[in-house]
């Protein structure tokens, strides 16, 4: 019996100050951070993430690979689309069912001051599964590191501070099965003592000086610290400045989504202008269906990986609804957020390049149709679809290399990762929304870094930092044009802010990157002109 493993699992920590920073991870051939899940290092050349021609020769880990067989999927797709009919070549049906062996629990985050994390392995089949996980580092624990599982094991995972230095940390743990496959589980702390890097206490007392943001601003999935214990201040004051609390998809539980909805509830009693809402996260194509499988795979793989997203869209649809009916109130999702950087479509004009790419857009609508039938009134926002950004191409600007643009979405997104070089970000939202324009599209979502994003780089064109301290200034001057009107009136001079009609931050905030929160704060104080910088 073969088992078809796949891990969707990440748990990451900051390096210690004195080592080199934590590799980022991103998606194959591209320099952006945002797609965590089962990526490579970030530490690579710019212009060889980018390269001239994304997906032009085979799509990169996507162009490898020959279509493989199983049956059709017989589902509604989107105008008038129908899947291609392939082989069956299904196992024969007397096998015991195959086996789907995965973490839930995507961010384990100790932050500065939790010991103890929580992740969970599933599996979903007739065999039990072995499983053991390694650790390089003293200063974790797990427990139980190795055992046999047939439906859920948790795990926990304890930080001894004790042994840690001030600074910030990173590590991997290696999480292998009785398949003989490993998967890289990443972790990520860090340990006060540095005066830049302000306590949890200090950075609540400022939080709670601030008025609310002009705009509603999601993010990547909040730290689970935040909410595992009930919701705590630091969660409500972020929730009442921002609108919003976002969480993950893959592995949301009834209490974190009660949280969630509570959080939501207690800042809405204030009567805010602008009432918070949730977002959701998901990473499509990622978990069943194999990284080597090219996307005219329409067999098996394809018809699980799409079950497993619809059976967890209802699930976090079936857990809002029970906590808006235990607390009485109507909380709702205003956007999921797709970061797939999987597939990569061909430059060519033969039939197979066509097929290709229509099998692309195929995949990316069927989640899209998926994530409309259980909320409906949800906008769908791919990251970096239709997005101009920086690169090291001739022109010096490409487009993001997972889209045809033909493909269901609701907006238009581009990372904003390039602080302090204001202009350059400036220059990429302008010809981001110059493409949305072209498009028809009316929103255009900034992705947007604090405290960590792209350096400049002497031999690697641009560099991911973590822990970047740059002059908290231009925190506060995007935070001012991204939400004050008057800029967005003047886009000649600065950009034309006014179409994002809202704003994503990754990393996640009070996460990965130690000195998030302080360019937070001197975010908002910049999107309510107010000039004064929380001090050094």
């Amino acid at each position: 019996m073969v088992y078809r493993v796949r891990f969707c699992a990440l748990l990451s920590l900051l390096v210690c100050a004195s080592c080199a920073p934590a590799p980022i991870p991103a998606g194959p051939d591209d320099g952006d951070p945002a797609g965590i899940p089962g990526s490579s290092a970030g530490s690579t050349a710019f212009n060889d993430l980018v390269g001239d021609d994304p997906g032009g020769s085979g799509g990169g880990d996507a162009g490898s690979g020959s279509d493989s067989g199983g049956t059709a999927d017989d589902k509604p797709v989107t105008q008038g689309t129908t899947l291609p009919e392939v082989e069956n070549e299904d196992t024969p049906a007397e096998d015991p069912v195959e086996a789907e062996f995965r973490v839930v629990g995507e961010l384990l985050n100790f932050g500065s001051s939790s010991t103890l994390r929580l992740f969970n392995l599933e599996s979903t089949g007739e065999m039990p599964v072995g499983y053991e996980i390694a650790s390089t580092v003293p200063w974790l624990a797990i427990s139980p590191s190795s055992g046999i599982f047939t439906d859920r094991q948790e795990v926990q995972v304890h930080l001894d501070r004790s042994a840690l230095q001030a600074g910030s940390y990173s590590t991997e743990l290696l999480v292998s099965t009785s398949t003989d496959r490993v998967e890289k589980v990443y972790v990520a702390a860090f340990q006060l003592a540095d005066p830049e890097v302000p306590s949890d206490a200090q950075i609540l007392a400022w939080m709670q000086d601030l008025q609310p943001l002009q705009k509603v601003h999601h993010s990547w999935p909040l730290p689970a610290y935040l909410y595992e214990d009930g919701v705590t201040p630091l969660l409500e004051e972020y929730v009442r400045l921002t609108h919003a609390a976002s969480t993950d998809i893959e592995g949301i539980t009834p209490d974190e989504m009660a949280a969630m909805v509570e959080v939501c509830n207690r800042v809405n009693a204030g009567n805010p202008s602008i009432p918070a809402r949730i977002s959701l996260n998901y990473s499509p194509w990622r978990e069943v269906f194999p990284p080597e499988a090219p996307p005219t795979d329409f067999g098996p793989d394809h018809q699980a990986e799409l079950d497993l997203y619809t059976s967890r869209l209802q699930r976090a649809r079936d857990y809002l609804d029970q906590a808006n009916a235990a607390q009485g109130s109507a909380v709702e999702v205003d956007v999921v957020f797709f970061d797939s950087e999987r597939f990569f479509p061909k430059s060519g004009d033969t039939p197979e390049d066509q097929a290709w790419n229509d099998a692309i857009d195929l995949k990316y609508n069927l989640f899209y149709n998926e994530t409309k039938a259980v909320f409906p009134n949800v906008i769908v926002d791919w990251y970096a679809r239709g997005g101009i950004r920086r690169c090291a191409r001739s022109d010096g600007w490409c487009g993001a290399p997972w889209y045809t643009l033909r493909e269901l979405g609701d907006t238009y997104s581009v990372p904003l990762y390039t602080f302090p070089e204001l202009g350059v970000m400036r220059d990429t939202f302008r010809n981001s929304v110059a493409e949305a324009q072209a498009a028809g599209v009316d929103i255009v979502t900034p992705w947007v870094s604090l405290g960590s994003g792209y350096d400049r780089h002497p031999t690697e064109f641009l560099a991911w930092r973590w822990d970047w301290n740059y002059n908290i200034y231009y925190s506060w001057q995007l935070g001012a044009e991204l939400n004050i009107r008057w800029y967005g009136e003047r886009p000649e001079r600065y950009a034309p802010w006014g179409y994002a009609e809202y704003v994503y931050f990754y990393p996640e905030p009070f996460g990965r990157a130690p000195h998030w929160a302080r360019h937070f704060v001197a975010y908002v104080r910049g999107a309510n002109g107010n000039g004064a910088l929380p001090p050094d």
